[in-house]
């Protein structure tokens, strides 16, 4: 079958302003956003929108692979492209909304951070005439310049190639406060992705429902998840602020979890003078 590619944006804030309302859709909610159930989509996605009406899209079917690649972005710089998912199509649906809605199989997948800046620059789409051409053309320039549109990969060789070695690799897993280690969180992975490392981070690999747009959900599926992605990794970075510490946050479930199991790296993050 067919493959695809697309590109997604993800943000990260200080995490100063975290909460965890229930989801009520206004002016400001992204056109991809869609209500799920508490429990959905940790382990897996569910499904892919796009406001793409023509092109390679309606040559999307059920069968289909799509790609997605995401670079995270933040008030502290920004991390280089990661395969973020792969939709394996179970079926399309055109939207009253004007949206097209590609809901993902089981065997569609989320996957840790890892820089694929080479990967990226190698692959090659095809257009309806047969033309070939880089995926990203200029890397000087951001990838989601060209991949702002759903494109036909020409040959997908080499990204399945680089799925099956990234689920089969070790992985890092950062545990931290959101409320003050966002900002050393997001610097330790950055140094441990330089190093040519897999990265399981919340803010990347938890649904963006949660990180992104702070829906509410289910309280046992998150910690669930948490404590699989520990058992699944061979290091547990502790990020330890001020706050890592305090009693019966998610942070202390994660740390005390990892000795247990023999993995807890602490990492300590010098005292700020205010």
């Amino acid at each position: 079958m067919d493959h695809f590619i697309h590109y997604l944006k993800r943000s990260v804030d200080s995490g100063s302003r975290w909460t965890s309302g229930q989801y009520v859709r206004d002016s400001r909610t992204p056109f991809y956003a869609v209500a799920q159930q508490v429990n959905a989509a940790f382990f897996k996605p569910q499904f892919h929108v796009t406001r793409q009406a023509g092109g390679p899209v309606n040559s999307i079917t059920a069968g289909s692979t799509i790609w997605i690649f995401s670079m995270i972005e933040s008030p502290w710089g920004r991390l280089g492209p990661a395969l973020d998912a792969k939709i394996v199509v179970k079926n399309v649906r055109k939207q009253a909304d004007g949206l097209t809605r590609f809901n993902a199989s089981e065997s569609s997948l989320w996957y840790p951070l890892q820089h694929a800046s080479d990967l990226l620059a190698a692959l090659e789409s095809v257009d309806r005439k047969g033309h070939v051409s880089k995926v990203w053309a200029d890397t000087s320039k951001p990838p989601g310049l060209y991949l702002q549109s759903i494109r036909k990969l020409h040959n997908a060789d080499l990204v399945e190639e680089w799925s099956d070695k990234l689920l089969d690799c070790n992985m890092n897993f950062i545990s931290y406060r959101i409320k003050d280690g966002t900002e050393q969180a997001f610097l330790h992975a950055g140094k441990l992705l330089d190093a040519g490392e897999a990265v399981y981070w919340d803010r990347f690999c938890l649904p963006r429902r949660l990180t992104e747009r702070r829906e509410k959900v289910s309280g046992k599926a998150l910690n669930e998840a948490l404590m699989h992605f520990i058992d699944k990794s061979s290091r547990v970075w502790g990020i330890e602020t001020p706050l890592y510490n305090e009693a019966g946050c998610y942070a202390q479930k994660e740390a005390d979890y990892a000795r247990l199991l023999n993995k807890y790296f602490p990492v300590q993050v010098p005292v700020r003078e205010d």
